[in-house]
Formats: C-alpha cells, structure tokens, sequence
C-alpha cells in the first residue's frame, strides 16, 4: 500500500487463536482489512503464526497486567481499529453450580464476560472509525436457552449482552452488538444477532459471519435479526 494512502480498516480480535477467531480474521484479510488480534496459546494460533501482515498479542483477559500491556503494544506501533471482535470463551468448570470449584469458576466468569470488556476498555483510546467504531461479541450458546452446567460461561456472556445496551446509552461513539451463532434442527444453523439498531456494520457482520466454514458457525447461512429493546 501506498504510505500516503489511508490506512485499511482494521478488525481487532480478541482470542483470535480460537476456532472462530482465526476463521474471521482470515474473512476479514481476503477483504484486505488489517487485523489485530491477542491470543493466550500460540500453539493454538495455525497458519496465522507466519502472517506478517497479522499484528498477533499474547493476552489472558483475566490478567489486567497483560491487558494494560496490549494497550502498550498498539501506541507503540501507532496501531488502531475499526471494529473489535469479542471472541473469548471458556467453557470450564462444566457442571452444577453448586459443584463447582469457586475461584474456577469466579475466574472463567470474569474472562467471559468483564475480562473482555477490560480489554475493550485499555484499547478504546485507540479507536479509528468516525463517526461510530464497531464491537461485536460472539455469545454462543449462552443466552436463548438454559446451558445448564455452563453457569460461568453463560453469565459472563450475558453481561456483554447487556454491556451492548448500556454502551449505547453512555457512548456516542461505540457500537455493539452480541452474535450468537446457535443450531436450528430443522434449518441448519441461524445465526442470531442482538442488536441496539440495524445498520449496514450489521448487515456485513452477518455476511462475514455466514462465510465462515468452520469453526462454531460451520453451516451458518441464514440470520435472524432481533432489536434487544423489542420483545419478541
């Protein structure tokens, strides 16, 4: 690219060594966007290693050193974003609540759900988009049904449920939305999106969504829009 040129758009992911993350990041490359992402286990991270066009960051989410960290790491490389991917998820400690082990489970709670807003939190200063930068938060699973024995999985993802609602009343210049892709038996798998308001950013969070062929939304091809505020 041109060094005069404007800079690309740029998707943050967090986790982007999951499934799900490294599937989006390559959607969003073959549309020549910039990506950043933060992993915990390099192991787990595949082909997107040897991308040198891929700003990759270690960051557990659950630790506020390494998030304070990942802050650092984008002012000293004069690095933004346009729109920020929520794609942490930790499924343990499976089981009933009350079986569970309680730092276990106090910690997968928090790096589902406060741990990813903390990180949103230490990088907003480094939003790009005008007027309006965009934040998604993939939430499988967690909040159309009862996930029983997923108590600290399924809370976690419902507090970024409800940070989409209050982030639309206190900042004018943060859009969310929360993504859960989810299985349908007799229609392959729909792909719900919860929404404050429908816009094109929306729209072309579906469609990159509905191209992504492995991972959790393996099969994804239609999408049911629903605006939180409405009861349906």
């Amino acid at each position: 690219m041109n060094e005069s040129a404007a800079p690309s758009t740029t998707a943050f992911i967090a986790a982007i060594s999951s499934d799900i993350g490294r599937a989006m990041a390559r959607a969003y490359r073959a549309r020549g966007w910039s990506v950043i992402g933060t992993y915990r286990d390099a192991g787990d991270l595949g082909a997107l290693e040897d991308d040198r066009d891929v700003l990759l960051i270690q960051c557990d989410v659950s630790d506020a050193g390494q998030i304070d960290d990942t802050a650092r790491v984008l002012a000293e490389r004069g690095a933004g974003w346009d729109l920020f991917v929520g794609a942490v998820g930790q499924l343990a400690p499976i089981g009933p609540f009350f079986e569970a082990d309680r730092r276990q489970w106090l910690h997968s709670a928090a790096l589902n759900g406060a741990g990813q807003l903390a990180l949103l939190h230490a990088i907003h200063p480094f939003r790009r988009a005008r007027p309006l930068s965009r934040v998604a938060f993939l939430v499988g699973g967690a909040i159309n049904r009862a996930f029983s024995n997923y108590s600290a999985y399924s809370l976690g993802k419902i507090d970024l449920v409800k940070f989409c609602e209050l982030v639309h009343n206190e900042c004018h210049d943060i859009h969310a939305i929360a993504v859960d892709p989810f299985p349908c038996p007799r229609c392959r798998n729909i792909g719900l999106v919860l929404m404050i308001r429908i816009d094109e950013f929306d729209r072309l969070a579906v469609h990159l969504a509905a191209e992504i062929r492995d991972g959790h939304a393996n099969g994804f091809e239609t999408a049911l829009a629903v605006d939180v505020r409405v009861k349906t």
